[in-house]
């Protein structure tokens, strides 16, 4: 059984070796100068969708009985929508001092209502009800405005338009005031 072993191992080796010549002996790939020869093209472009912030237009702090005794403070914000707002949701938000926005979904903080401002195409009018007690203590209130995308996905959001209001304590040490912030 030796000499089949020995004759099948040679044969192995002779074969090894032929493989081994023959890489050997292939001649290196050589560079090509190939190049595409259809002559189509083809070209897209692209754009991103733009959500425009409602347009301040004015605002007043006020009360029941001009703001005397801080009874039912409101605060109203006249603003103007973008001309594609048909297509957009409309945000109101609380902002607290820091910058924490925080969506007005609780009859806690208040109720507000937007209607259209009469006569005026796209103006529009947020009254927000502070509630009594920034009324009684004074403080201030502020509210933010901004539009989204219903139908698409992602964040495609406007900034923020934000006002503050503010009341002095009782209504008694000074008037209500309003303002538009940066």
């Amino acid at each position: 059984m030796r000499p089949v072993r020995s004759a099948r191992r040679r044969a192995l080796a002779l074969i090894a070796a032929a493989a081994i010549c023959a890489g050997l002996a292939v001649p290196a790939p050589q560079p090509t100068e190939a190049t595409w020869v259809d002559s189509e093209a083809g070209s897209a472009t692209f754009t991103a969708i733009t959500v425009s912030a409602p347009t301040y237009v004015s605002c007043q702090a006020s009360g029941l009985l001009g703001g005397l005794l801080g009874l039912a403070p409101t605060l109203d914000i006249v603003w103007n929508a973008p001309s594609h707002a048909g297509d957009l949701v409309l945000e109101i938000a609380s902002v607290d001092a820091s910058g924490l926005v925080i969506e007005l979904l609780n009859p806690l903080l208040g109720t507000v209502t937007t209607q259209p401002v009469a006569g005026v195409s796209g103006q529009y009018k947020t009254t927000v009800n502070t509630g009594l007690l920034s009324g009684l203590l004074g403080g201030e209130a502020r509210i933010a405005l901004r539009y989204k995308s219903s139908d698409l996905p992602g964040a495609w959001v406007s900034p923020w338009l934000t006002v503050r209001g503010t009341w002095p304590a009782l209504g008694i040490l000074g008037s209500p005031s309003c303002g538009r912030l940066p």
